[in-house]
C-alpha cells in the first residue's frame, strides 16, 4: 500500500470516529437542554423549527457520512483482501443495511402518527384589533379538533399563546367572537356539541 493511500485509509477511519462522538455529545446535549420552539406566520401558514429538530437532523447527517466514509473504507480494504474477508465484510454490511432500514422504517411510522403527515390539514385565520395581531390555526383529524392560537409580530414572527380542542373534528371556520383589551382577548369558539367556550390570551 503507497503511503498515499494508508493516510485516505487513516483519515476514512478516524472521521467517522470523531462523528460519531460529535453525535453522541449533540445527543446528550439535546436531553438536557429545553425543546425551544421557533414560529413564524408567512402565507397564511404557520411554520415552525425546533432547537432539538436542528440537532436531530445534524445527527442524521453525522451517521450518513459515517455510512459513506464505511463504505469507502471498505471498498479500499477489499483490494487488499482475500475473497473470503470481502464476502464476510459485505454480509456485515447488509446486515447492516437491513437493520437500518427496518429502524428507519419503524422511525417514519411513528413520526406519522405524531406529525403533520397524518390528515389535519392546518388552516390559519387571521384578526387584529389595530395594536395586536393575532392567528388562529384549526386542525382536525379523526374524532378531534384543535385550534392554536399565536400572536404575530410585525416581523412575521409568532408566538404561540394557547390552544383549545373541539369535539367530533368540528372547525370553526373562523367564526369567532373576539373581545380585544390593552393586553389580552376573549377568544369564544364553538366546542363542537352545540355549545361555547371562551379562552383567554394574554399579549407578551
Amino acid at each position: 500500500m503507497s503511503k498515499r493511500s494508508k493516510v485516505i485509509l487513516g483519515l476514512l477511519t478516524v472521521f467517522p470516529i470523531i462523528l460519531i462522538s460529535t453525535a453522541a455529545l449533540f445527543y446528550a446535549l439535546a436531553r438536557k437542554l429545553p425543546n425551544k420552539v421557533f414560529y413564524s406566520y408567512r402565507n397564511n401558514q404557520i411554520s415552525s423549527i425546533s432547537l432539538l429538530g436542528i440537532i436531530g437532523f445534524c445527527i442524521l447527517a453525522m451517521f450518513v457520512i459515517t455510512a459513506v466514509c464505511a463504505f469507502a473504507i471498505l471498498k479500499r480494504k477489499s483490494k487488499q483482501q482475500s475473497d473470503v474477508q470481502i464476502k464476510k465484510w459485505y454480509k456485515s454490511a447488509i446486515k447492516g443495511a437491513v437493520i437500518s432500514l427496518v429502524l428507519t422504517a419503524i422511525g417514519a411510522a411513528l413520526y406519522a402518527v405524531n406529525s403533520d403527515w397524518n390528515d389535519r390539514d392546518p388552516k390559519c385565520f387571521e384578526f387584529t384589533d389595530g395594536k395586536h395581531t393575532i392567528v388562529i390555526e384549526e386542525e382536525s383529524w379523526l374524532l378531534g379538533g384543535w385550534g392554536t392560537i399565536y400572536q404575530v409580530n410585525d416581523d412575521d414572527t409568532a408566538l404561540k399563546l394557547k390552544g383549545f380542542s373541539t369535539d367530533d373534528g368540528y372547525r370553526n371556520q373562523g367564526n369567532y367572537d373576539i373581545k380585544w383589551s390593552d393586553n389580552c382577548a376573549d377568544i369564544t369558539f364553538n366546542n363542537g356539541q352545540g355549545g361555547k367556550e371562551t379562552v383567554t390570551v394574554k399579549f407578551e
